[in-house]
């Protein structure tokens, strides 16, 4: 049988029924419910307006976020509520919202798994069709004329034509990494030659394209700011679990001295707790 602090509060002159055990409290509020049963003035979290259990997320318009007593503490946090309060409800919870589209590249969610897909079992597609691996490629080529100021050409997603065969020639020509192991016929007109390399190698050339783009000033840029943008969002999580921190231990010194006075208003005497209530 588990202790449960009942709430104080009186709402259209009646008190609220609402009684919560010392492990809710504990560990999704950070409150013990012992000393809760102690102030005369306690409401519960519900008439606070920060409970956090999935029928009183969704009214407030928020996602369940499900059992994080574990994740709270593991995230050095004393509380589940104090883990929401730093983090937000939404970044907690999985948002069924659409994620946004990768920037520079503008890659959707599952293209990556798409490409690997079609280079180990193929398109199966019609001459004309869209193609992950194309649209992927030509992204890539474009990136790196885009670079070097050329005009690039490579504005479909199929094969047709021979653009972006000279584009991945003049790309091997001018990089500082000799592929060795292409011949010289496998980007002719059409890249028929292409198309006759296996998956290992038709990989690796994406490789080396993906390696090209990386050392373009636009992809640096990108990655450089992001970096920026990481640090500065870890700088500011940090200063609000601090103030997070500081504020509950004011609280609970606040708490504690309402404590030492219900006892020297005992005289005191040690505190009873005639009313044990249980929550079944």
């Amino acid at each position: 049988m588990d202790f449960a602090a009942s709430c104080k509060n009186q709402k259209d002159d009646k008190a609220c029924s609402f009684r919560f055990c010392y492990k809710c409290l504990l560990n999704r509020y950070g409150e013990k419910a012992e000393e809760m049963e102690l102030l005369g003035d306690w409401k519960c979290p519900k008439c606070r307006g920060i409970c956090n259990c999935s029928f009183c997320m969704k009214r407030r318009g928020h996602q369940p976020t499900g059992i994080l007593a574990h994740t709270a503490k593991a995230t050095g946090f004393s509380s589940v509520s104090e883990m929401l309060q730093v983090q937000g409800p939404e970044s907690i919870s999985v948002s069924p919202r659409k994620l946004p589209s990768t920037k520079v590249l503008d890659l959707k969610e599952g293209f990556p798994e798409s490409v690997l897909y079609e280079l180990m079992h193929g398109c199966g597609r019609r001459r004309g069709q869209y193609s992950s691996i194309v649209q992927f490629r030509n992204q890539l080529l474009g990136l790196i004329q885009q670079e070097t100021g050329q005009k690039s050409l490579l504005t479909t997603t199929t094969d047709n034509g021979d653009s972006w065969a000279q584009g991945l020639c003049k790309c091997m020509f001018d990089s500082h990494y000799a592929l060795k192991e292409f011949p010289f016929d496998c980007f002719d007109i059409h890249g028929e030659g292409y198309k006759k390399l296996d998956t290992t190698k038709k990989l690796r050339l994406l490789n080396f394209l993906c390696d090209e783009a990386l050392g373009t000033e636009n992809l640096r840029s990108w990655i450089d700011e992001q970096n920026s943008k990481v640090i500065e969002r870890r700088k500011k999580a940090k200063e609000k679990v601090l103030a997070a921190k500081e504020k509950e231990r004011g609280m609970k010194r606040k708490m504690q001295n309402k404590i030492a006075k219900a006892i020297l208003l005992k005289n005191g005497a040690p505190l009873q707790f005639p009313s044990m209530r249980i929550l079944f």
